[in-house]
């Protein structure tokens, strides 16, 4: 996706920020893409929405709006965006047939789980430990997503029965049946430990850096739900912790601000591995749309479905 010099001004005009210096896209995820602009009152952020936009969709982001509106109010210790509000009153404004919302750009770096080679496992763990004391007691609304495992089963069965003519279709038939195998265990399971608002991709990619290697701010909420705390842990120990001496060091840290049950403690990695479940058919039966040739579409198919394996089976063993 591209911005264009009179787009990026009309934006800048919609939401009164000035005359605009420079814009670039600086960070895209899987459907969202994110553009830096520089106007001469400020430094930006401009997100632009991927996912279709429907009413769900739309309870989603007024639920993330709330959310940020309520942690930049309270004495919540790592910033968050703010977003901020057109002329009109409006958060949200239209372009290129997408939504956009737009916050100021906040200090600190984020860093790539995957490439990172020195991994900030303790302060990662002390932020997300922190969050959750400070969001424990959240009062607005509160959306609990859909069970993601409805409807795996019946995928599962499709894919069995396909034939292996391309890379991923051979990957996916090696490791189907250590899916279906965790699939019909975490089904069993009841996950009712403490709820609260999760992030729900609590990474060091959605986290801010400063030069010493300190959390000092949080982006990416809009996969925030109301969800057991687990969930939180899981996602992060998966993303971040491939060894084990990681996992225990961040459960340790974790432990030192917030602490688990047992119960948490023992039904940890299965909620971490029961989203996998759903992560494995959905990486493998989707085409990311925004590469433009089939070899990169099927590089980035690949290597989300490597990631999804391995992290399972480093879940499996004891941690």
């Amino acid at each position: 996706m591209k911005l264009t010099k009179k787009e990026a001004n009309e934006i800048a005009k919609l939401y009164d920020l000035g005359k605009v210096k420079s814009f670039n896209l600086f960070s895209e995820g899987w459907v969202n893409y994110n553009f830096a602009l520089k106007t001469e009152k400020g430094n930006y952020v401009i997100r632009v929405l991927g996912k279709k936009y429907d009413r769900d969709k739309r309870k989603l982001i007024d639920m993330e709006f709330d959310f940020l509106y309520y942690l930049n109010k309270i004495d919540f210790p790592y910033r968050v965006p703010n977003p901020l509000k057109t002329l009109n009153g409006n958060i949200l404004t239209k372009k290129w047939g997408k939504k956009i919302w737009i916050y100021e750009m906040l200090p600190g770096k984020s860093k790539n789980p995957i490439t990172i080679k020195k991994k900030p496992v303790a302060e990662t763990a002390k932020a997300l430990a922190t969050y959750h004391k400070y969001v424990k007691n959240y009062p607005g609304r509160k959306i609990r997503k859909p069970d993601i495992l409805k409807g795996v089963d019946k995928n599962y069965a499709k894919m069995v029965k396909v034939r292996p003519l391309r890379k991923d279709d051979r990957l996916m038939l090696e490791n189907l049946e250590m899916f279906n195998m965790i699939l019909k265990k975490v089904k069993k399971i009841k996950f009712d430990t403490e709820m609260l608002m999760t992030h729900s991709d609590f990474t060091s990619g959605n986290l801010l850096f400063d030069s010493k290697d300190k959390v000092v701010g949080i982006v990416d909420f809009e996969v925030a739900s109301y969800a057991p705390k687990i969930k939180d842990i899981g996602q992060t120990l998966k993303s971040m912790c491939k060894k084990k001496n990681e996992r225990i060091e961040f459960i340790k840290v974790y432990q030192k601000y917030n602490k688990l049950t047992n119960k948490e403690l023992k039904q940890l990695p299965w909620i971490a591995m029961r989203d996998n479940c759903f992560y494995f058919q959905l990486f493998y039966n989707t085409e990311p749309s925004k590469f433009t040739s089939d070899e990169d579409r099927l590089r980035k198919k690949l290597t989300l479905m490597n990631w999804v394996i391995s992290s399972t089976k480093r879940l499996l063993e004891k941690m």
